[in-house]
């Protein structure tokens, strides 16, 4: 039975709290990408969407991304995207909203089905903020200059100006 407690080493806990500001990163970084495919202000995007994370912010994605750019490869590269922010905020949500104890000499966190196992490494907990990194960056990228801007760009002068 694991004890309260938190990991003794410091660069364990930094790295725990590097996921939770990737993540947030990755979240306004989701976004932006709102912002774009509903071409509205930041500050409309922010105010329609502040009480959206997770789920709810990836689903919105997806609708106007769809409505905005239309089935193709496109869409489908965002697909893979938002799958893999998906992955990753799972593992986050595991490892920020587990219970976190102590046992003998490490740290214990109890998951989902009320299991204890070993806290993830230092490694892992790093890997997992690298990805969270990773994915918000592609995002960006994706939006200002790759594959979403050149869809919306694609569709925008497919279309006729009204």
């Amino acid at each position: 039975m694991a004890s309260y407690g938190l990991p003794k080493d410091q660069k364990v806990l930094a790295a725990i709290g590097a996921i939770s500001l990737r993540q947030g990163q990755l979240d306004n970084a989701m976004k932006m990408l709102v912002m774009t495919l509903a071409n509205v202000t930041w500050e409309e995007a922010l105010d329609a969407t502040s009480m959206h994370v997770g789920r709810d912010l990836r689903e919105r994605v997806r609708k106007l991304a769809k409505q905005r750019i239309g089935e193709g490869p496109a869409l489908v590269q965002l697909d893979a995207l938002l799958q893999r922010a998906r992955i990753a905020t799972d593992e986050r949500n595991e490892i920020v909203h587990s219970f976190w104890g102590m046992e003998k000499k490490w740290a214990v966190i109890r998951d989902r089905h009320h299991t204890y196992k070993r806290a993830p490494s230092l490694r892992q907990l790093e890997t997992l903020a690298d990805d969270l990194a990773s994915i918000r960056l592609e995002i960006t990228s994706a939006r200002q200059s790759g594959f979403i801007f050149e869809a919306l760009e694609r569709r925008s002068a497919a279309s006729p100006a009204e």
